[in-house]
Order: C-alpha cells, then sequence, then structure tokens
C-alpha cells in the first residue's frame, strides 16, 4: 500500500474541521435566518425529510465512488447542517433561542477544541484514554436515561 492511500492525523483532523465548518455555517445561517411562521411549516418539513435523504445519497455515492468524496461529504455536510439549522429554528421557535445558540456553541465548541488538541498531539488515542471515554460515555447514557425518566 502506498503512502498516496495513508491517512493521517492531520489529514483526518482538517477534513473533520473542514466538514465541522461546513455544518456549523449552514446550520447557523438556516436557524437564525428562518423565519417560522403557520405559512411556511409545509415546505419546512419538506426540507426536513429531503436534507437527510439527500445525505444519505451521498453516502452511497460516495461509497462507490470514492474519487469524487471531497464534493459528496460538502454535500452531505450541507445536508445535515440545514437538518440542524432547521431543527434549531423550529425549537427555536417554540422555546427561545437562547437555548439553540447555547447547544450550538457547545457542539461545535467541544468538537472544534478535541480537533484541535487531537491535531497537535495534546491527545493521543491508546487503550487508557479508549477506557476513560467509554467509562464517560456509559455514565451520560445513565444519567440522561435517569432524567428521562424524572420527565
Amino acid at each position: 500500500q502506498s503512502n498516496v492511500d495513508s491517512a493521517t492525523y492531520g489529514g483526518v483532523a482538517f477534513k473533520a474541521f473542514y466538514m465541522l465548518a461546513v455544518i456549523a455555517s449552514v446550520a447557523v445561517y438556516f436557524a437564525y435566518r428562518l423565519q417560522l411562521t403557520t405559512d411556511n411549516y409545509g415546505s419546512a418539513i419538506l426540507v426536513i425529510i429531503a436534507a437527510p435523504i439527500i445525505a444519505i445519497i451521498m453516502v452511497f455515492v460516495t461509497h462507490s465512488k470514492p474519487q469524487i468524496a471531497p464534493i459528496t461529504t460538502t454535500i452531505y455536510a450541507a445536508c445535515e447542517g440545514v437538518f440542524l439549522g432547521f431543527i434549531s429554528a423550529f425549537y427555536a421557535a417554540y422555546a427561545g433561542g437562547e437555548v439553540v445558540q447555547m447547544a450550538l456553541l457547545a457542539t461545535f465548541g467541544v468538537l472544534g477544541g478535541m480537533l484541535f488538541l487531537y491535531n497537535t498531539g495534546i491527545i493521543r488515542v491508546g487503550n487508557f484514554f479508549r477506557r476513560v471515554m467509554f467509562s464517560a460515555l456509559i455514565g451520560l447514557v445513565i444519567a440522561s436515561f435517569v432524567i428521562l425518566m424524572q420527565a
């Protein structure tokens, strides 16, 4: 196998950051620019259904033609951003925009920070790191389940 086919830490982190930037910019655009009224709920719901379907099609196209992956993954990220933005706009119309702002900021901030730490080598993935992350994930799932049962 040649080096051309190899993935590097920097390359993976850069591509993940690029996809994060596409998703975040499209999501923030739609979350803040979309004014939901009873007149446009129908078209918004149509977009919420179409965006994930297009994203899934892009996964299949990327799998069958990896040479066009830069184009199809960008379309995939944009569709996911549209979906996230529309869902955020619905939630903001129902519960208020501050919750959506904080959720978007926290999600993209954590992912961006982790990509930075991973790319600079501050965090190295080994057996200990995997055990800690798995334990944290199990704790989060249990805590979420308990909170859901109390609601």
